[in-house]
């Protein structure tokens, strides 16, 4: 198996340096680990996608060379950031219409498979990624979209609804996109 890993042709302050042979050394451990526990190339593509969550820099869309994944189930998700450039929020508007634009603008089907296998969630997106499901409205009042976020208290992902309206979303705030 070979490991090839490719960076952007930047220059790097002394601690982007730091930061990014951190996330080099963890991959290493990861494939060695996955090599010799037999745990397979599955579990290890899994990790480096996980390891790539904490490059929280990195997270925005706009400056990912692919974006991160996740395997729920039967079912492969594509993580999408909806900031563009030096942006640090949007309103609902622009979310639900950048959502739209990627081919993210999941619904009901796709926020209650997430609650249902919620066991496959990587453990490194729990208190830091909430997924917002724009096609997901209230049933009563169609200004109200659903999101999904991990909820210390119960130790579960669990949904709740957003007011439109009045809704900024952050870095933190994803929406996915469904792969064949």
């Amino acid at each position: 198996m070979f490991l090839l890993v490719s960076w952007p042709l930047v220059t790097w302050s002394k601690e982007e340096i730091v930061k990014n042979l951190t996330l080099i050394l963890l991959v290493l451990v990861l494939v060695f680990s996955s090599l010799f526990t037999g745990s397979g190339c599955a579990n290890t593509k899994v990790n480096l996608l996980a390891i790539q969550q904490l490059d929280k820099d990195a997270l925005r869309t706009d400056h990912l060379y692919f974006n991160p994944q996740m395997i729920i189930k039967d079912r492969h998700y594509e993580m999408l950031g909806f900031l563009r450039g030096d942006e640090k929020s949007v309103g609902s508007q622009t979310m639900i219409w950048r959502a739209k634009e990627m081919s993210a603008h999941l619904g009901e089907d796709d926020g209650q498979y997430l609650l249902d296998n919620q066991q496959d969630i990587p453990i490194i997106y729990r208190g830091k990624k909430v997924f917002v499901f724009t096609d997901w409205r209230h049933p009563i009042y169609s200004d109200y979209v659903y999101y999904v976020y991990w909820d210390e208290s119960s130790q579960h992902w669990i949904r709740h609804w957003s007011w439109l309206i009045y809704g900024d979303w952050y870095d933190d705030d994803w929406v996915l996109r469904r792969l064949p």
